[in-house]
């Protein structure tokens, strides 16, 4: 699931942009039986929108 994450953020944002660092943390289990959680921190820069 997390490489899956991974690809979708390098599909949707390009290889410069979507290149990310990631941990993964081993649990017995989450909150309402959930299976993968996923959390992002973005930040949006005009310079980025505005590249070719």
């Amino acid at each position: 699931m997390i490489n899956g994450a991974s690809d979708l953020l390098v599909a949707v944002f390009g290889e410069t942009i979507g290149k990310h660092a990631r941990s993964a943390v081993g649990m017995g289990s989450l909150p309402f039986n959930i299976p993968v959680e996923i959390e992002m921190i973005v930040e949006v820069s005009d310079n980025q929108l505005a590249r070719p």
